[in-house]
């Protein structure tokens, strides 16, 4: 049972709340050490905290539950003392393999959460066991890997999640399309019709990644801004269904190591 004075992991499905209002809720509620968004199995979107309670557990979760009326049952929430601080604060900065964290609120420091974050991925990797019998993949459950009467070890397969990064070019994509298409347009095909000129569209763009970051923009730095603009950019000239208009970029990164390539 949860105590005051006690860390605990807050984990609670976020995908049908107001995310900014409920930041602010949890902020006034708790004693908050950091707030980070994912995006779990079937890109159910969620969050994950530590936390320390300022009153009883019960009387937290019934003003929760007001406050957000679509938080019902444990589906929703859960609450779990932790028994390991730093174990437990690097798995709330892990973001993914190819993200940092999307981060609501912290009291860490850009460098701290950074270091947790590195440390996660230095750490873990896919699980991978040795088994006494073959198998595929397709064979796997999950079952029969926490089964400690098995004699059978499998190598268990996670399903690949979606990044933040793809999923918010995915997003734009259908949403801005008319923007894309006019990118297209001023990067060489002429079957789109321009709208203004080229810098204004990557100004849009600009301002659609920082729309989609919202709190956590305030914990990135401009290197890592214009890491994920290019990274969105690039992906929607990939995207450009009648033109291969990637090619000129990816010839313009070449030129910059071809000399370093052997002959």
């Amino acid at each position: 049972m949860e105590t005051l004075g006690e860390y605990i992991h807050l984990r609670i499905t976020t995908e049908q709340l107001d995310l900014d209002k409920l930041v602010d809720f949890l902020k006034n509620e708790l004693d908050v050490i950091c707030i980070v968004r994912e995006f779990g199995k079937f890109n159910k979107e969620h969050i994950h905290s530590t936390i320390k309670l300022k009153t009883a557990k019960t009387t937290f979760l019934d003003r929760l539950k007001r406050t957000f009326p679509l938080i019902k049952g444990n589906g929703f929430i859960s609450m779990k003392s932790v028994k390991n601080w730093d174990s437990n604060i690097r798995y709330c900065y892990k973001g993914t393999p190819n993200d940092y964290p999307d981060i609501y609120y912290t009291i860490h420091t850009e460098e701290e959460w950074k270091n947790f974050y590195q440390s996660w991925w230095n750490t873990n990797r896919e699980v991978i066991k040795t088994k006494t019998k073959k198998t595929t993949t397709e064979e796997v459950n999950m079952g029969c890997q926490n089964d400690p009467s098995s004699n059978e070890v499998f190598i268990v397969k996670r399903q690949r999640v979606m990044t933040w990064s793809e999923k918010t070019a995915k997003a734009f994509l259908l949403d801005y399309r008319p923007l894309a298409q006019a990118i297209w347009f001023f990067h060489g095909d002429n079957n789109y019709e321009p709208i203004n000129d080229l810098v204004w569209c990557q100004d849009e763009v600009a301002s659609y990644l920082l729309k989609c970051l919202g709190q956590t923009a305030k914990a990135i730095d401009d290197f890592i801004f214009e890491r994920m603009y290019t990274g969105l950019y690039t992906y929607i000239l990939i995207s450009c269904p009648t033109s291969n208009l990637y090619r000129k970029k990816a010839v313009e990164r070449l030129g910059k190591f071809r000399d370093k390539l052997m002959p």
